[in-house]
């Protein structure tokens, strides 16, 4: 449990009697075991930039002459401005140790993440990459590796048109912590890299002593899903879908049908019962593709979950820029499972679904656990939540709350809401998981309650990801639907639900702008706090409902404390880039909006009054601009990029 500062409900304290003499305008919300800043809350005055930060604070952090950040990400959403910066030691960086400062009006707002002080470290290798590789050979133990198969090599080289082009890995150094502990003060210098197998399942990002050779850690780069449900015509009956058609052949795939511009890929193969080596498009002779319908509702729930994020939270794939996805039918794997079983696959972007065994199991491609799947990718490439311990248990539960989410967006509250992969059973009324009785399938839904896991990585499940995912699931559940209770602390608890929609947008937003690899469920705790803060402001109620759900699931959620950055204009403005339409959120008071270039030159200028507007700026030129909203004294400015 972290170290906290606070001990009060939504106020602030100051930090000592030697430092209320002080005037400061930032106040740290909580400190890391190791007695560091995890989350800062600024106030209206503060003169802290993402500029500047590391600077003005380098006395609270205990910053060394060692210790630099290097901006990794840029982000701009309806809650603000984030700055995600990585640690680095001697110019080498600190793997998964990041800092994210949030900026309204070129200000800081919050600040949240982890770092690592007090490193000692000798940052020259002693052993070689091709020894570390050789390590982890031996370690992985893989029947065959990418790069010793001829034909994947070949294969590779002319996709990339580069005759050098090789499987084989790159390792690069990075300080990590051994065995993903970030609690703890034991950083070694690795070669970080990734070994895949010719099996779709073997395939580990894996760290490796620099200097012994020892294997330090590894974490799993296929996403396991033990969720269950498939889409086809006898589970949903017919849906309408798009196909792409060459003049004589069907693909189940589209190149032109979704996303900016139409311009989003979608791909279907058939693995023909095998684990990689029997891939091929899947085809027909006519539009029905009646010989295979478990390819097409996974490819059907591939479609419906990239619908729901890009309309939903304007999120362009899982790279924001429009990444192909890859959807896998009829995958076999007798070492995971057989055909009982359903994953995705970082490496190249694959959702790849088992037919079930027939006897239990119906095919793993049900609109949840496609969403699921799907859902992976978008944390990567946002969060990247590490796939093991409290991180990976939050990877789950947030790709569990999305798969809910998305089924919910289909089918409404009859869905089955509270459960994932409810559909597939061949048996009526069972289910792999339960968002409002985690504890029905053995899950906690307490924090290191009944049922909680080991969260060592080198334990079963990873350290237990797809069973402590319990716990954010429950806090979900409450979250949205309302509850009371006692939990197995013995502290009784009553949430007032906010409804589904606002507790998706919720823990979305938490995911995507306030975590970082390592944070596990405190970091959720105080990111979701942060984020409904920002989305409905201090004073509503569902910032209150956010604190209550932490507190039934066992999290310290009294010594959070939070506080509004003073009176300035709460506006989103969303997208950037932006093609035509700019999107302006506001409180529905009269307000005037301006469009400036780069020069100051007023390009538009507007009256708005609802609490959503559409400025049209199709006509304007491509490059950057200004946005200025006035209420009063009130201003709100941002850039924009027009593409």
């Amino acid at each position: 449990m972290k170290k906290v500062l606070l001990t009060v409900a939504f106020g602030f304290v100051a930090l000592s009697l030697l430092r209320a003499q002080e005037t400061k305008s930032y106040q740290i919300t909580q400190n890391s075991d190791k007695g560091v800043p995890s989350f800062i809350r600024f106030d209206a005055t503060t003169d802290v930039t993402h500029e500047n930060f590391f600077e003005k604070l380098k006395d609270e952090f205990g910053f060394q002459a060692d210790d630099k950040f290097e901006l990794q990400k840029t982000t701009n959403d309806k809650l603000g401005v984030h700055y995600k910066y990585n640690q680095q030691y001697k110019g080498v960086v600190v793997y998964g140790v990041q800092y994210i400062i949030h900026e309204k009006n070129n200000t800081a707002t919050s600040a949240n993440g982890n770092f690592a002080s007090n490193l000692s470290i000798d940052i020259k290798p002693t052993i070689s990459k091709d020894d570390a590789v050789k390590k982890a050979q031996e370690v992985l133990n893989f029947e065959k590796y990418k790069w010793q198969d001829e034909n994947l090599e070949n294969a590779l080289k002319a996709k990339t048109k580069n005759a050098n082009a090789s499987f084989y890995p790159k390792p690069e150094l990075v300080i990590a912590p051994v065995n993903g502990n970030y609690k703890t003060d034991e950083f070694r210098l690795c070669w970080r890299f990734s070994v895949e197998g010719v099996k779709m399942t073997d395939a580990w990002l894996v760290f490796v002593d620099a200097h012994t050779g020892q294997f330090v850690n590894k974490i799993t780069l296929v996403a396991n899903a033990d969720v269950t449900g498939t889409l086809n015509t006898y589970y949903y009956g017919p849906q309408s879908m798009q196909v792409s058609y060459n003049g004589s052949l069907y693909y189940l795939s589209e190149t032109e049908t979704r996303g900016p511009s139409n311009s989003q890929q979608i791909f279907g193969f058939n693995y023909n019962n095998t684990n990689g080596s029997g891939v091929v498009a899947i085809t027909d002779n006519t539009l029905s593709f009646s010989a295979d319908p478990v390819s097409v509702g996974a490819h059907w729930a591939i479609e419906k979950s990239y619908d729901f994020f890009y309309s939903r939270f304007l999120r362009n794939s899982y790279d924001y820029q429009g990444g192909i996805l890859n959807v896998g039918s009829h995958y076999y794997d007798n070492t995971l499972g057989g055909a009982n079983l359903a994953f995705f696959k970082y490496g190249d972007s694959s959702m790849v679904f088992g037919d079930g065994d027939g006897i239990t199991y119906g095919p793993f491609s049900g609109v949840d656990i496609a969403a699921h799947e799907l859902y992976h990718a978008y944390t990567h490439f946002s969060s990247d939540l590490a796939y093991q311990g409290e991180s990976g248990a939050l990877n789950e539960s947030f790709c569990d709350i999305m798969g809910v989410g998305v089924e919910y967006s289909v089918f409404g509250l009859q869905s089955g809401l509270p459960l994932i992969g409810e559909d597939i059973f061949i048996t009526s009324g069972s289910y792999m998981r339960s968002l409002s009785d985690p504890k029905s399938k053995n899950d906690p839904n307490t924090y290191l309650g009944q049922y909680w896991r080991n969260t060592n990585p080198d334990s079963a499940d990873h350290g237990g990801v797809h069973h402590n995912s319990g716990i954010q699931n429950y806090w979900f559940y409450l979250l949205a639907q309302g509850g009371s209770g006692v939990n197995d602390n013995g502290n009784s608890y009553n949430v007032t639900g906010i409804g589904i929609d606002s507790a998706l947008e919720v823990a979305y937003w938490t995911n995507t702008t306030y975590l970082t690899m390592s944070s596990d469920f405190n970091d959720a705790m105080l990111g979701s706090l942060a984020a409904a803060v920002e989305l409905y402001g201090m004073s509503s109620p569902k910032v209150q409902s956010v604190k209550n759900a932490w507190c039934a699931v066992g999290l310290d959620c009294n010594s959070v404390g939070i506080k509004e950055t003073g009176n300035e204009l709460a506006v989103s403005i969303y997208p950037n880039p932006v093609s035509n339409m700019v999107t302006v959120v506001s409180d529905g008071k009269p307000m005037l909006v301006n469009l400036y270039d780069i020069t100051g030159r007023e390009i538009i200028s507007t009256q708005i009054s609802g609490t959503t507007n559409n400025l049209d700026i199709s006509k304007v030129s491509k490059g950057m601009y200004v946005v200025k909203v006035q209420e009063g004294e009130r201003v709100y400015k941002t850039k924009i990029v027009k593409e």
